[in-house]
């Protein structure tokens, strides 16, 4: 629902669900009753990566987002990610600040240093041992260098698209998926 209290809305929602009952199909028939907001809402088989691909071969903007489920937006989110994307005609894709990242315990913290999971030199960047460490939105006011986006919030301009998909290897869940993807 935060789609519609953003200040610059999207041109259109496209919905891919892959769920087994009828709640998420019912709800958006609600909502596209009164929508100033172009929605589709397309069934598919279980697999986020497949799911991203079609949604993606079914959008029609310059732009293709990719919004978790359960992710709030802030009433400026696309307004700002599309300055981004004006200001700099070399960007290929953006992410959006996570506010809900929790605090770690010292005991967690020792045990990624001895696994080598802790932040590398320069976040947004891949750790040594091979895991990603993604920038930390809220240190960053505009846009900056990375090599990972995050999937629960990402934009990439269509055109990456005709070039690129998700691996529809990452079957189900999709874990790392969006890492793979940047």
């Amino acid at each position: 629902l935060s789609l519609y209290k953003q200040n610059y809305k999207p041109y259109e929602v496209i919905i891919v669900d892959a769920s087994t009952n009828n709640e998420s199909k019912n709800v958006i028939g609600e909502l596209k009753k009164n929508s100033e907001i172009k929605i589709q809402y397309v069934e598919s088989e279980p697999g986020l990566t497949k799911q991203r691909n079609l949604g993606t071969k079914l959008s029609s903007g310059d732009l293709v987002a990719f919004l978790d489920d359960d992710v709030i937006l802030d009433e400026n989110y696309f307004y700002e990610m599309k300055e981004c994307f004006l200001e700099d005609n070399d960007l290929d894709g953006a992410t959006g600040y996570i506010k809900n990242l929790g605090t770690e315990k010292s005991i967690i913290t020792k045990l990624r240093k001895l696994f080598m999971l802790t932040c590398s030199s320069e976040k947004g960047k891949m750790k040594r041992s091979g895991f990603a460490d993604f920038v930390d939105p809220s240190k960053v006011l505009k846009t900056a260098p990375t090599q990972i986006l995050s999937g629960c919030n990402m934009i990439y301009r269509k055109e990456i698209f005709t070039f690129h998909s998700f691996d529809e290897y990452f079957n189900g869940y999709g874990l790392m998926e969006d890492v793979e993807f940047s």
